[in-house]
């Protein structure tokens, strides 16, 4: 396949259908499941996977999970309530801010971000970002942290590819949780567990 604009030109309809179809024949006869469960994130692709979701298996048929943590944008877990109401979805909300914090993914990235910047309080927020665009294969490629306090001010430094990586996987670990819960909810209501990735 040629990437170009056309890639877009799809039949909405068809698509829906042929999709719908293949969540039907994986859910109840592949996997032999009576439904599935759908992390509802507030974003768009799992706002998509879950009204096909319905639209191949029913409503009555599919359960939606919101698992937001401390660090949350309060505004994804209304998006997906949204969401859920407007499919008719009955929802569980279930906070893992307790479980990652049992896993010390708080303490342990904090720890991190601590060691690169000794001098600052702990920071509100933080990002990391890469020096060049991906696509660059000329350059050289380093990460960088930028952390913000609570009165904006911003920081930025170099970080190390161990700090990158620590810092990774201690974020990773949310996903990780959520996924728990997915599948903890998934085997008791002998349901599969649908994708939302892109």
């Amino acid at each position: 396949m040629i990437f170009s604009k056309t890639v877009l030109n799809v039949m909405a309809e068809e698509e829906i259908r042929r999709v719908s179809g293949f969540i039907r024949e994986s859910t109840f006869k592949k996997f032999t499941r009576r439904g599935a469960v759908v992390g509802l994130s507030g974003g768009v692709d799992s706002a998509v996977v879950a009204e096909l979701l319905v639209h191949a298996l029913g409503r009555e048929r599919v359960l939606g999970l919101l698992l937001p943590e401390k660090e949350s944008n309060p505004i994804s877990t209304e998006y997906g309530i949204k969401q859920a109401e407007k499919l008719g979805l009955k929802t569980v909300l279930i906070d893992i801010t307790d479980r990652l914090k049992t896993l010390k993914v708080y303490e342990e990235r904090d720890s991190v971000i601590g060691d690169i910047f000794p001098e600052s309080e702990s920071p509100l927020r933080f990002h990391v970002t890469l020096s060049r665009p991906l696509l660059d294969k000329e350059s050289i490629t380093y990460p960088k942290i930028t952390i913000e306090d609570d009165q904006g001010r911003r920081k930025s430094k170099r970080i190390s590819s161990r700090d990158w990586l620590r810092i990774s996987a201690c974020q990773n670990m949310k996903q990780r949780v959520r996924m728990v819960e997915l599948y903890h909810h998934a085997e008791k209501n002998h349901y599969v567990v649908a994708g939302t990735t892109n």
